[in-house]
């Protein structure tokens, strides 16, 4: 861990520093770490047979456990866009950091949340790019295939960037 002070300026005019406080670093991951989420599927048959899907996918990073872990939860939903409206649909969560014992989680350098929604008009792996100051660098999702897809093909993969952590001692 890289302990850094943060700097206030004092009535004096002289810096003073924050005690019991300090950042880490969260490097960048793959979630789920190897592997795609798969939803289940929850309605209709198993083929998409090239009618979209309309899918959206968010990526959302939750501090739990007192303010000392942070979970990433990753969810989809593709739904076909005629028929039998086949659709998978789900979310998991995976623990992407765990603050030092003593360290409380104050705060993040990134935003919270990021979605995507997009129609697929293809059998290809989409690739989703995120802007600005946010944790996700791009999703990888599968919508459509050439067989059978909610609930066995259909899924989505997010990788993160580096972000900063704040913590402070409770």
């Amino acid at each position: 861990m890289s302990k850094q002070t943060s700097t206030a300026v004092g009535p004096d005019g002289k810096p003073q520093q924050a005690v019991g406080t300090t950042t880490q670093l969260v490097h960048g991951t793959q979630v789920p770490l190897g592997s795609r989420f798969i939803p289940p599927r929850t309605r209709g048959d198993r083929e998409f047979a090239g009618h979209g899907p309309d899918v959206r996918v968010r990526a959302d990073l939750v501090i739990s456990n007192a303010k000392t872990e942070i979970d990433l939860r990753l969810s989809m939903t593709a739904e076909e866009t005629v028929s039998d409206w086949t659709t998978a649909e789900g979310a998991t969560a995976s623990r992407i950091y765990t603050a030092p014992s003593g360290w409380f989680i104050s705060g993040m350098s990134v935003g919270q949340s990021v979605s995507r929604s997009y129609r697929d008009t293809d059998t290809d792996v989409d690739i989703l790019t995120a802007t600005g100051a946010t944790f996700v660098r791009k999703f990888e999702v599968v919508g459509d295939t050439s067989g059978n897809d909610a609930g066995i093909s259909t899924g989505v993969t997010v990788f993160t960037r580096p972000f900063t952590v704040y913590l402070s001692q409770g």
